[in-house]
């Protein structure tokens, strides 16, 4: 039967949803980590991993399902994607963390990084973080050459730019991230598209050569 949703946001998404077999497992635990948001919180290790996963990793694991759809792919391939899509989703949201370390301390009240205390971060809390999330891009990066090219050059534009932001953090003092917003400049996120176009088109070549 025809679905239809008055609101035309709600329809679309409802249509994707469908169209692209969204699993509810994914949708029901992002809801989970947006509602821990309406109350300012500290995490611990383990409901830091549950946020994280709710609200970045099945991110990921949903614009696979929407990448993929209609391709068939075997387990292997499948698995090495999903691992990708959640080192990538769980990297953003820590560098979004960081950079944001600021705001969320100061005007929301919240203090993401278990360990750590609001209106203290320390280099060495910040050494330890970068060293998480580039591992993180490490392992993403090993799933590129599998994305359709349709999707390849946007995911990697996304991970430069936020391989980018990560590197201009690790050169910010970490006292100075307590105090302001770091971001990148449009004219480096320009000389970034660039790169991804050359990234995703040179990956296309090598999966014809090793096919």
């Amino acid at each position: 039967s025809q679905h239809f949703h008055t609101d035309l946001v709600l329809h679309a998404y409802g249509e994707t949803a469908r169209r692209c077999n969204f699993q509810d497992e994914h949708v029901v635990a992002f809801f989970e980590s947006m509602r821990r948001d309406l109350s300012a919180q500290e995490h611990d290790p383990g409901s830091f991993q549950d946020y994280v996963y709710g609200s970045a990793e099945v991110i990921g694991l949903l614009c696979l399902s929407v990448f993929n759809q209609g391709r068939p792919l075997s387990k292997k391939r499948q698995n090495l994607m999903q691992e990708g899509a959640r080192s990538l989703g769980a990297a953003f949201q820590k560098i979004n963390f960081l950079r944001d370390l600021a705001e969320d301390q100061k005007e929301l009240g919240r203090t993401y990084f278990p360990g750590t205390t609001a209106g203290v971060f320390t280099e060495e809390e910040k050494s330890r973080l970068i060293a998480d999330i580039r591992t993180d891009l490490a392992t993403a990066e090993v799933a590129y050459p599998a994305l359709p090219i349709q999707a390849r050059v946007g995911v990697i534009a996304a991970s430069l730019l936020f391989e980018t932001l990560t590197d201009r953090i690790e050169q910010t003092p970490a006292a100075t991230l307590l105090e302001e917003r770091i971001s990148i400049p449009t004219s480096t996120k320009l000389t970034i598209l660039v790169r991804s176009i050359i990234k995703g088109i040179s990956l296309s070549s090598y999966r014809k050569r090793s096919a």
